[in-house]
């Protein structure tokens, strides 16, 4: 290929971001509006992308150069004019400033013009097309008439557990424009995985928040996202207690009890709202706990007033966690089709509860979405409380499958997190129990105050 032929390779560039590039960071190598930054590509693509406002998210080296002020006109630009040695792609663009009449008030100022776009192939660099986007402005427009665009930019999400329930849930509270999520779990992405996440093959192997993060950014590129590759244990409650702090909402898709025994403590104590969200065996079927705090019951409050629920076994992390020595656990995932609904309805859930007191379309739902559990049934699993359903069929009356039922539950007046455990359980035993006897209890080290071994002591 002969230097600057031309190829049917396209640079796709986030217009959105490259301004605000220019205007906040410092040119490269000390030439005005030169920038150096980086490419997504892959390997058998031909199109070559660049939309977080950094310029630093894909693995391509590249250089754009903003305002085009040091080529002569008419603009005649060759890929040998600027840029860096190490340099795949190259682009210069020149700003101007856009038509202001008859356009919406909040309409951009400025857009960016092609003046020459050049990617390197077998050693030669050859001309590319351009296509300018504005990502934001693109996404946006699709909740139009929904709720105001940018409305969850400001909100932030702790997502705790990003497997097969979790990560659908961050993927579509990325897609919702969500501004901000901290991403928790212990796990690296195995191949058992690829069958029911969003991980593909070539992930195996990768740290599942580090992943995350990655889709998240790819699809809300204005996103913040913290990462943290560790269990939820008592050895790092105030990390988690910070953690919870900061977000607006936490969502707990855990398989342990401890993990949820924990974040719903310290939710309830700083007053933030909680969804659990899991599977049962096999997946016949799913729940979620919407936990309010003060306004609805607890999960340790959904622990003492329900019969114990037969929680899918996912991982062998899980597995040997509750197994025998002489009775191994059997790991019995359900399929990826039957662990969705789950994930869809508890970011339905989740989209509600960021939007409350928001002005927006969506508001008719608060009068839908007020059960404090909801449940859902694949099929009816044979030995399981769901074995007797209904058919779906026309139906229309009572429990059948394949569909979600709100479920009131009262609090436990005597939950030790969210109830009056201690008067309580002061006047059922008939001697007193103050908060300091708690307090020099918990302090001993032997159990830790809030835990299901603390309650049962109790």
């Amino acid at each position: 290929m002969k230097k600057d032929e031309q190829s049917e390779t396209i640079l796709v560039i986030d217009e959105e971001g490259i301004l605000r590039l220019s205007d906040s960071s410092e040119p490269s190598h000390g030439r005005h509006g030169l920038h150096r930054v980086r490419f997504s590509h892959l390997a058998d693509s031909d199109v070559y992308t660049m939309f977080h406002p950094s310029g630093q998210q894909g693995a391509i080296p590249g250089s754009v150069l903003v305002d085009g002020r040091d080529c002569s006109r008419p603009f005649s630009v060759s890929a040998e004019m600027f840029g860096a040695e190490d340099d795949k792609v190259r682009v210069a663009l020149e700003r101007l400033a856009a038509p202001r009449s008859g356009v919406p008030a909040d309409s951009p100022r400025e857009r960016l013009n092609p003046l020459g776009a050049f990617v390197r192939q077998n050693g030669q660099w050859a001309s590319a097309h351009v296509q300018i986007v504005r990502v934001r402005q693109e996404l946006d427009s699709r909740f139009s008439g929904l709720y105001e665009t940018g409305l969850l930019a400001d909100k932030k999400v702790s997502v705790i557990g990003l497997g097969s329930v979790g990560a659908p849930i961050v993927d579509l509270l990325a897609k919702s424009m969500v501004g901000g999520f901290f991403l928790m779990d212990p796990d690296r992405i195995d191949p058992a995985n690829v069958v029911r996440h969003l991980a593909v093959l070539p992930d195996i192997g990768r740290k599942k928040p580090a992943f995350m993060e990655q889709l998240v950014r790819a699809k809300n590129p204005d996103a913040v996202v913290q990462t943290f590759w560790e269990a939820v244990t008592r050895k790092n409650i105030e990390l988690v207690r910070r953690i919870v702090q900061k977000s607006d909402l936490v969502i707990c898709a855990t398989d342990e009890r401890d993990s949820r025994v924990i974040p719903n403590r310290i939710c309830v104590e700083e007053k933030k709202p909680l969804l659990i969200v899991g599977a049962f065996t096999r997946g016949y079927g799913c729940q979620i706990l919407y936990v309010r705090p003060f306004e609805s019951p607890c999960y340790q409050c959904f622990l003492s007033l329900l019969p114990p629920q037969q929680e899918e076994i996912s991982s062998a992390r899980q597995a040997s966690a509750i197994a025998y020595a002489d009775h191994p656990v059997a790991i019995e995932p359900g399929l990826a089709v039957d662990l969705l609904p789950v994930s869809t309805m508890a970011a339905k859930i989740a989209i509600q509860e960021l939007l409350r007191d928001k002005p927006t379309t969506l508001r008719s739902l608060d009068e839908d979405l007020t059960a404090p559990l909801y449940l859902w049934f694949n099929r009816r699993e044979a030995g399981t409380d769901a074995e007797n359903l209904r058919p779906l069929r026309c139906g229309i009356d009572g429990l059948r499958i394949l569909r979600w039922y709100g479920v009131s539950l009262p609090q436990n007046p005597e939950c030790p997190v969210c109830g009056d455990f201690l008067g309580k359980a002061s006047a059922r035993l008939g001697i007193t129990i103050t908060p300091e006897d708690i307090a020099r209890f918990a302090e001993s080290g032997r159990i830790e105050k809030g835990s299901q071994e603390w309650v049962n002591t109790l």
